[in-house]
């Protein structure tokens, strides 16, 4: 009998000596669901537009130089999903913001930018939404 207090006690003494803490917190959990959106496809997500050797004497103020065309798969969109919009984004031209600028180096070109054209050969300004453009089979032409 005498064991058994013994051992009641040291129980006692032991769960009397720990310290027990507890701690308010927060857990913030935040999303969006979106149901008619899509993927930009694997073969998409790093383009690579080739522009080729171009004579400079091609390029006037306000004129374009050869076009070159790309096209913009797109996978697992909505059901829903009739037309998408495009956004791209880059560094740009320190005289004509809405075109992109072209590297600096000693070998690079200077007095030209990039402009990204649609199929309408109307320039989509850097970092806004272009027009609405058609889905055709997951793709944008």
């Amino acid at each position: 009998m005498l064991k058994r207090i013994i051992w009641i006690l040291f129980l006692l003494g032991l769960t009397g000596g720990c310290e027990l803490f507890a701690h308010d917190g927060t857990v913030n959990i935040s999303g969006s669901f979106r149901r008619n959106t899509c993927v930009l496809a694997q073969d998409s997500k790093q383009i690579n537009v080739q522009l080729g050797d171009v004579s400079l004497t091609r390029f006037s103020h306000g004129n374009y130089g050869p076009e070159k065309s790309f096209i913009i798969n797109l996978q697992d969109c909505g059901t829903d999903v009739s037309t998408v919009d495009v956004t791209f984004s880059g560094t740009p031209d320190g005289v004509q913001s809405e075109m992109l600028s072209i590297e600096s180096g000693t070998d690079a070109a200077s007095g030209l930018a990039i402009a990204i054209l649609d199929d309408a050969k109307i320039l989509i300004p850097l970092n806004q939404a272009s027009k609405d453009y058609s889905l055709h089979s997951g793709k944008v032409p």
